[in-house]
């Protein structure tokens, strides 16, 4: 079996770890040119994961087994670690991805102060923690045996309130969310029973014994392989599983059993500024205006220009700015629409697809830093952001920057959490296969996207989702008449309002 394999299977099957992964995944983005310290990676298939996923990773856990785990699967920078970080010097790592680790250790707040010290200055921590809930399903689950003790919990979790007091002294939150909810939580309780009574048929112990309380049941290569039989039998029902867990999106108004945060550093240098971000100079390119040339392609682009289009209408539009607008989609409607168009970039390069009317005066080209960008408070009417936001690491800021410029409203699109993109970074490989040029991509809880606008004195007015099929259904069809009889449909049932995907949303500004 190849290094790797024995996890990636245990994953395979394995609905909450793939919840899990999928989450850190949405609130870390691109790490390619990052150094990350992840801790708690359990059997070692999410430190695996992070560093597939590119950049320099460490890795980090309480106990021999866990620690040993990890290293069968990633080699090198591995480390066992207590509640202090001292293997670590200060300002080591850009970020820092806790999992699962803060309710097993008793002096969590020392061990955040750790965290904030190996930061550099603007570092991000994400941390997931078991979401504290006095429930039914906690009580069935006391009554079952499966304890915190068993799982060597010295807490039952947090609630975002304690989580928040304990990061309120070094860190800033900016994101937060709870995940997996009942019938995700109750299949994983009713297995973990099945394999207890199993267990004790066998006149076994319902949970390995030799196994150091401080991290509770980990399944290792060796597990695996002794109970080859009983993963094969899992293998055949994990369909059920994964069917029974997805309701879970029919009970968004519930809040789930997992509590995801990310938060960044409150440590500064002198003059610190964010680092600089520019997917923009991938959607300007010629690459990525080939996969919109098909006729699938076109009815995207149309759809997004009549939706945009509708929007603009009920605002002033004298003064328009597209901030990573070099892709061109929304040039031509924006050159209508406008008495002044200016467009941004991150870099020159950005404007080769709007050379012809930036030449002919119809239009202003501008480069920058996107969290900086060089225009007055509301000196823009409109705002828009296109394909931008999803592909940005600190896109709180770059809210905070297009609400700063908007004098009356800003304008973008984004991939939200509920619908068929929660499964991304899943699909990831199978997608790309696909569309060849795709990229990671971050998809948004809609609650807390609307809440950083809310705080920037912006409410949203409007908003439209544009499919309930992945747009890579559409693409391999190309058959633009047979995809809007699909969404045709599913639009007269409801569903595209509820799941579908990217969303296009207005955002006003409330004090005009």
């Amino acid at each position: 079996m190849m290094q790797g394999d024995w996890a990636l299977k245990l994953f395979s099957k394995s609905v909450l770890k793939q919840q899990k992964f999928s989450e850190i995944v949405n609130y870390l983005n691109h790490t390619e040119h990052l150094k990350g310290l992840d801790i708690g990676g359990d059997n070692g298939v999410i430190s695996y994961l992070l560093r597939q996923r590119g950049g320099e990773w460490s890795s980090a856990d309480l106990n021999a087994t866990a620690v040993d785990s990890i290293r069968q699967l990633v080699r090198d920078r591995v480390y066992r670690i207590g509640e202090s970080l001292g293997q670590f010097d200060d300002d080591s790592f850009d970020v820092v991805v806790i999992i699962d680790y803060l309710e097993h250790i008793h002096r969590d707040g020392e061990f955040l102060k750790e965290v904030y010290r190996v930061l550099r200055p603007g570092g991000e921590v994400i941390i997931n923690v078991p979401h504290k809930k006095n429930t039914l399903l906690r009580k069935l689950r006391l009554l079952l045996g499966q304890t915190d003790e068993r799982h060597g919990h010295l807490r039952p979790g947090y609630t975002l309130e304690e989580l928040q007091a304990l990061l309120a002294e070094k860190f800033e939150l900016i994101s937060y969310k709870t995940y997996s909810r009942f019938f995700s939580e109750l299949t994983d309780t009713l297995i973990i029973a099945g394999m207890d009574l199993l267990a004790k048929l066998k006149g076994q112990p319902a949970h390995a014994e030799n196994q150091e309380v401080s991290k509770g049941n980990l399944v290792t290569a060796q597990d695996l392989q002794k109970n080859r039989k009983a993963f094969k039998l899992y293998s055949y029902i994990y369909p059920v599983v994964r069917t029974f867990s997805f309701f879970d999106h029919f009970i968004p108004f519930f809040s789930g059993y997992k509590l995801i945060v990310r938060a960044r550093s409150t440590k500064t240098k002198p003059a610190f500024v964010y680092s600089i971000e520019c997917p923009d100079i991938e959607t300007a390119s010629d690459d990525y205006a080939g996969r919109f040339a098909s006729k699938a392609g076109k009815w995207f682009l149309q759809i997004q220009e009549t939706a945009t289009q509708k929007m603009l209408s009920s605002i002033p539009t004298g003064s328009v700015l597209d901030v990573g607008g070099g892709h061109a989609q929304l040039t031509s409607m924006l050159l209508q629409q406008s008495q002044e168009l200016i467009i941004h970039g991150s870099a020159l390069s950005c404007s080769q697809r709007v050379t012809a009317e930036h030449e002919a005066g119809k239009l202003e080209f501008v480069v920058s830093n996107v969290f900086h960008l060089p225009f007055e408070d509301k000196s823009m009417d409109a705002v828009l952001a296109f394909r931008l936001i999803s592909h940005i690491h600190k896109w709180d800021v770059l809210i905070a920057e297009l609400c700063r410029v908007a004098r009356h409203a800003v304008i973008l699109d984004y991939p939200t959490v509920r619908s068929i993109n929660y499964f991304a970074p899943m699909l990831f490989e199978k997608k790309k296969k696909v569309e060849k040029n795709t990229r990671n991509y971050i998809c948004f809880d809609e609650k807390e996207l609307f809440r950083h606008f809310n705080k920037h004195g912006f409410e949203i007015t409007d908003r439209y989702a544009q499919f309930f099929f992945p747009m890579v259904l559409h693409r391999m069809l190309n058959r633009p008449r047979l995809s809007a009889l699909l969404e045709g449909i599913t639009k007269i049932l409801g569903l595209n309002r509820w799941l579908g995907s990217p969303v296009i949303i207005k955002a006003v500004r409330r004090d005009i």
